[in-house]
């Protein structure tokens, strides 16, 4: 006869006690890094969007000139959106008014508020 193996779920919390000691201390200091990812890629948008607005302006034959940046853009929103998840993590930034727009300019790259964001993070 065949027995089903019975798997015991863990909360998060549980997770992160066994998990933690088996780290590192390194990997929980905050990165500093993480805001000047942050601020190179929010430049890349800036400069995206800027070229953006004059492309009516271009010869029709050179717009496909424009098609990396907006590769390059995507994957900006996409850094975007981990850095910032990764930066509030890490409590990189310790002024919590700054934290606050710094994860409201993050977030809403994909269309969420900081609070929509935690709601949907801690579920």
């Amino acid at each position: 006869m065949h027995t089903v193996e019975q798997k015991t779920w863990i909360t998060q919390a549980e997770y992160a006690k066994i998990l933690r000691p088996l780290l590192p201390p390194e990997a929980f200091l905050p990165d500093r890094n993480k805001v000047i990812i942050l601020l190179v890629n929010v430049a890349i948008l800036l400069l995206g969007w800027a070229i953006a607005a004059d492309l009516d302006r271009w010869n029709p034959t050179f717009l496909w000139l424009y098609l990396p940046l907006a590769l390059v853009m995507g994957n900006s929103i996409t850094v975007l959106i981990f850095s910032t998840h990764e930066m509030l993590h890490s409590g990189t930034i310790k002024n919590s008014w700054l934290r606050e727009i710094v994860s409201l300019m993050g977030w809403a790259m994909a269309w969420m508020t900081p609070t929509l964001w935690k709601v949907v993070h801690h579920r």
